[in-house]
């Protein structure tokens, strides 16, 4: 019996459909309900999806930075 691969990660640009941002949106009010409110989204942020059978599984919001400062032995600069 063949399998469908169905789990992928999706980049939502703000140049994408409106129904793609409004579905970023409505899963960033949902974050928010339990992390707190105002700071997950902001203008220069990507945001990827991550779906498996048609349904939203996680998310991941990225901000680019200028600096960043070293704390302990590891510290992570990402950079877009």
């Amino acid at each position: 019996m063949p399998t469908l691969k169905t789990d992928r990660i999706v980049l939502v640009l703000d140049t994408d459909p409106p129904a793609h941002r409004n579905k970023v949106e409505e899963v960033v009010r949902m974050m928010e309900i339990e992390l707190g409110t105002g700071w997950i989204l902001r203008q220069l942020c990507k945001v990827c999806l991550f779906i498996s059978q048609h349904r939203i599984v996680g998310c991941l919001v990225a901000e680019p930075i200028k600096r960043s400062i070293q704390s302990g032995v590891f510290f992570f600069c990402w950079t877009f």
